[in-house]
C-alpha cells in the first residue's frame, strides 16, 4: 500500500493483535516496580540500581493454554523484552512469563475497524 508521503509505508495489523493484553511494542515491567497502567504520578527517589527497568516487549511466545493433568486454563505466554541496564551499561533482552511482568503502557488503541493502519518510516 502506498501513502502520499514518500519512504513511508502503512502496515496493516490485525485487529485481534491490537485486542491482545500486552501486545508487542508495549511497555512492561516485573512486578516490583511501582509504576503500573493506571499510575504514572509516582515520584522515584531510591537509588536507580534498586528500580526494576522499563521494558519493551520485542517478541511473544504463545504457550499452552490448558494443563494436561488437571484440564485448568494456565497462561503460559512468554514474552522476549528489551531493557537497558544500568550496571553494565548497556541493553539486554531477557524472556519473562505472563506472571512475571506487568503493562505499564500499550501503545497500540482498539479500533472499530478490521485493521489498524500504522504509518511505518523507512
Amino acid at each position: 500500500m502506498e501513502s502520499e508521503n514518500q519512504g513511508e509505508l502503512e502496515i496493516a495489523v490485525p485487529e485481534k493483535l491490537v485486542g491482545e493484553k500486552i501486545p508487542i511494542g508495549s511497555i512492561v515491567s516485573n512486578l516490583a516496580h511501582p509504576f503500573d497502567h493506571t499510575n504514572f504520578n509516582i515520584l522515584i527517589t531510591t537509588y536507580a540500581h534498586f528500580t526494576p527497568p522499563l521494558m519493551v516487549v520485542t517478541e511473544k511466545n504463545y504457550g499452552v493454554k490448558y494443563n494436561n493433568l488437571s484440564g485448568e486454563l494456565e497462561d503460559n505466554d512468554s514474552y522476549k523484552c528489551l531493557y537497558y541496564s544500568t550496571i553494565n551499561g548497556s541493553f539486554e533482552s531477557n524472556w519473562f512469563k505472563r506472571r512475571e511482568i506487568k503493562l505499564i503502557s500499550n501503545n497500540l488503541t482498539a479500533s472499530s475497524n478490521e485493521y489498524k493502519i500504522i504509518p511505518w518510516k523507512i
